[in-house]
This record gives C-alpha cells, structure tokens and sequence, in this order.
C-alpha cells in the first residue's frame, strides 16, 4: 500500500499575511528513494506572519527568506498541525515577500521490484507555478499523472505548468531505477599492452595539432562574420529599426490596460510555435511569440520588439523575464543590446 503523500498547502487568516502565488515547486528525488522538496512562496498584503499547513512525515524543515532563516512555531489549525511564519517585520500593503520552505522525507515514493512511484500533492497558482522534478540520474520514467499536464522532458526530469483547473494538484509517476552497476575494468595490464611504432605516436600529435589549429581559426572567422553582420546593422551598440505602420494593428484600453493586436498577415519566418503554447499564454505574451515567430532572424532585440509593439519598456522588461522563467524565451546581452529568441522546444 502506498504510502500517505505530503500535502503542502497554503491558507490565509485574517489576522497573517496571505500566501498569493506558489512561485516554484523544485523536487529532487534521491536514489534510495529520499526526496528534497523546496517551494517559494509569495505573501501579500498586511501581516506580520504567516502560516503553512506542516508537511506530514517531513524532516529537516527550513524556512527562509532573502535575508536568511526564519522562525517558527508549531501550532495547529482546526486539529490539523501548521506552522507559524515570523517575518522580520509587517508586509506594507501593495508589497510582497519571497519566502523559501524545504525540508526532506521518504514518503512520496514507494518501490516494488525495480519500479519506483512517485505520488505528491500540492495547491498551485495557474499558469505561475512550475514544478521541476529531478529524477535519480539513469532513471528511466514510465508515467505521469495526470497526462492532461503541460510538461517538458529535460535530462533526468520533467518540468510541470499547471493550468486552470490544476489549483489542488496530485501527481503520480512511476519511474525504473536500479542503481549505478558495477563496471569492470577494460584496462589492459601493462604487460600486455602492444607495442606501438614511435613514427606512428608522432603522426598521431601532430595530426592532433594541426587539427586544434584548424579548428580555432574556423572559430576565428565565424566570430568576425558574426561579429561584422550584426554590428553592421548599427554602431556603438545602438539599432536604427524601421517599422511598417501596420505591424501594431490596434491597441485597446481596457480595465486600465493597454492590450495588442498584432498583424499577422505579412511574411512568416521558417518557424511555428506549438499550438499548445499559444494557448498557455496571454494576449500580450502571445504577441511576443508571434513577433518572434515571424521574424526572418533567429532572434530579434528587445529594442524592436519595444518600438514594434509600443508595450512600456518597464511592463516589456518584466513580461520577457517571465517569459524567459516558463522557458518559452531565451534571452542573452551583447554589450548594450539585449537579444530574444524563441526556445527550441516550443516550435513545431
């Protein structure tokens, strides 16, 4: 019989601040079955603690924010056990705190021969949670539950996106793991070792230098050829950017925010996104990944994408570096100028 999961949940009293968004969720999973969990947490509005439904079976519970370790205590909660937050002061109102909590348990997994179940629960926060699970290294997995769950298979685990209707999320998977197997030695004894010809060893190095040499003056003339096609689009790390007047088709003023429709009727670039990406996304986040879709480069730099679309440069910084977060953008800085492209998994 499986073993009773660890249920994290987050509530709100009156009286302490409330927990308003579940940020990450990063599991790792060790080999004898030992799993970490570490969840960051966002507290809003006014209060001077915090509480959290405790863990059943956990250990080694930490509970931290940017500045170090807090405290807590054990309390409970309509006969449930729960831990009370210390914050180091009161949340102003319209501010917000990070906080950290781990802590360490053997009962999410059970095994049966070489098959291992992973089984945890958790509250979410739609389209903001990512839970990252880090399987034992060799570990072949079998399932996950749901199957409905938007994920992306990385080496030796998965990535989750929860969606509407995944705020109370149970996950379930079964993976095969068996350890690191013992592998005997191939060394040849020094005894038996052939004899090689000393004009062979000399042919090999130098056919080794010379391919070394080869190799680094190849890398030498594709950063120049780089190097000179992008800085010949502008100089001292400025871009002169013209844009068609149709790219922004319309922009709409509604409950207070500005929304974009983009033109996507000119010519296509050589990529297309998932459909099931687009519909994770909203409207100003889609726009993005239209532009970037559609776009002849690679990449484009966050500049064009600012004067192509007209969103504040402040609002455009924070939404690529959440885009960026869930994945779906890569983002890198060469001097002044900041590049986005799309990344590879999420194109067709």
């Amino acid at each position: 019989m499986r073993r009773i999961t660890a249920v994290f949940l987050i509530i709100a009293l009156a009286s302490a601040a409330s927990a308003d968004t579940i940020s990450d969720i990063n599991i790792k999973i060790g080999g004898d079955g030992y799993t970490s969990v570490e969840e960051r947490v966002i507290f809003e509005s006014d209060g001077d603690y915090g509480i959290i439904y405790q863990p059943p079976h956990a250990s080694d519970i930490a509970i931290s924010d940017a500045k170090g370790n807090l405290t807590y205590e054990m309390t409970q909660i309509d006969g449930i056990d729960a831990l009370k937050v210390n914050f180091r002061e009161n949340i102003p109102q319209q501010k917000t705190l990070e906080v950290w909590i781990r802590y360490g348990t053997y009962y999410l997994t059970t095994k049966t021969a070489d098959i291992w179940t992973f089984n945890f629960q958790t509250e979410t926060t739609p389209r903001k949670t990512i839970i990252r699970i880090a399987y034992p290294p060799g570990s072949s997995v079998l399932t996950l539950q749901p199957t409905r769950l938007l994920r992306t298979n990385v080496e030796n685990g998965i990535w989750v996106y929860p969606q509407t209707g995944d705020e109370d999320l149970n996950l379930t998977s079964d993976y095969r793991y068996v350890g690191v197997k013992y592998q005997p030695s191939t060394t040849v004894p020094p005894t038996k070792l052939p004899i090689v010809p000393a004009t062979l060893d000399i042919r090999l190095f130098y056919g080794i230098i010379l391919g070394l040499v080869v190799f680094v003056l190849a890398a030498i003339v594709y950063y120049l050829y780089r190097n000179r096609h992008r800085t010949s689009k502008g100089r001292g790390g400025h871009m002169t950017v013209d844009i068609a007047e149709n790219v922004v088709e319309q922009q709409n003023i509604q409950d207070g925010k500005l929304s974009y429709q983009m033109d996507s009727s000119g010519p296509k670039g050589a990529k297309a996104v998932k459909e099931s990406i687009l519909k994770i996304l909203d409207e100003t986040e889609r726009n993005i990944v239209q532009l970037l879709e559609n776009s002849e480069d690679e990449e484009v730099t966050q500049a064009y994408i600012y004067k192509t679309t007209g969103i504040p440069k402040s609002s455009l910084s924070d939404i690529l570096k959440h885009m960026e977060k869930r994945n779906i953008i890569e983002r890198r800085v060469e001097g002044r100028v900041k590049w986005i492209k799309l990344k590879k998994w999420v194109l067709e």
